[in-house]
């Protein structure tokens, strides 16, 4: 599991999630992954999770093995609304580090509300999810 973007993602646990955030201030779904992404060297523009799911599937990078520092997508009805990073399988569960925040409610929600919903960079079981779409390994170590 000790991989660079692994290690780079773990920088950000406990990061409050934020609707739209890309900073330490607060992250959403996809602008933790763009800045786990950034700090490997694979600096790509800013998108929503779909977007990113978009880019990933034009490129074929799909992958069906739990594997470690896969891109995990989520979503319903041919929409993706959440994307996290793989661990991979640790102990006999898949799990998954993601800025989990509180669905769309999250937009209008406080920061004390969102605190109440463990809204944050966090590590958890992919299980804990039903919608899960695809899975992506982006060759971001031959870009560098």
């Amino acid at each position: 599991m000790n991989t660079i973007l692994i290690l780079m993602a773990m920088q950000y646990l406990n990061v409050p999630y934020k609707w739209g955030g890309n900073n330490y201030d607060g992250l959403d779904c996809s602008g933790f992954v763009l800045k786990a992404l950034h700090d490997v060297g694979l600096t790509l523009p800013d998108m929503t999770a779909h977007g990113l799911y978009d880019y990933c599937d034009k490129e074929g990078y799909m992958v069906t093995d739990q594997s470690c520092e896969s891109l995990l997508f989520f979503g319903r009805g041919g929409k993706i609304s959440h994307v996290a990073i793989s661990l991979g399988v640790v102990d006999g569960k898949w799990l998954m580090i993601e800025a989990g925040g509180a669905g769309e409610d999250s937009k209008t929600m406080t920061l004390k509300e969102l605190a109440e919903k463990d809204a944050r960079v966090r590590i958890k079981p992919v299980s804990n999810r039903s919608d899960l779409v695809a899975e992506y390994k982006l060759p971001y170590r031959e870009m560098l």
